[in-house]
């Protein structure tokens, strides 16, 4: 196996037993089971925890999916590309495109969880 197989499911796993627990500590509130004066942590910090993993989740997931089947994608593109009737020039500057999408994605990531944290 390799060793990005491995730690996409540890990541899942721990994913899954963050996000269960989440879920666990939202009802036990909501059923008046648990005290609201936990160190600030009510309703909306809970909700807000148990959504930012659970996306992070969905994430992974889809991830996942997206890697495994990137075979037949880039098969499928290459074809539609090489049969199509249209002659469109190969893209010269799609790695400085991909590269720049996928830095400020991560910088307006990063920036939006320290104001978070902040708040």
């Amino acid at each position: 196996l390799r060793v990005s197989f491995l730690w996409s499911v540890g990541l899942f796993i721990v994913l899954l037993a963050i996000v269960l627990g989440s879920i666990w500590k939202l009802v036990r509130l909501l059923g008046g089971m648990a005290r609201n004066h936990s160190g600030g942590r009510g309703f909306i910090g809970r909700l807000s925890g148990l959504i930012f993993y659970g996306n992070a989740l969905v994430s992974l997931l889809l991830t996942v999916r997206f890697v495994s089947s990137w075979a037949e994608l880039s098969l499928a593109w290459t074809k539609a590309n090489t049969e199509s009737g249209l002659n469109l020039p190969p893209d010269i500057k799609i790695r400085k495109r991909v590269i720049f999408v996928t830095c400020f994605v991560t910088t307006c990531a990063c920036v939006e969880h320290m104001m978070s944290m902040m708040s």
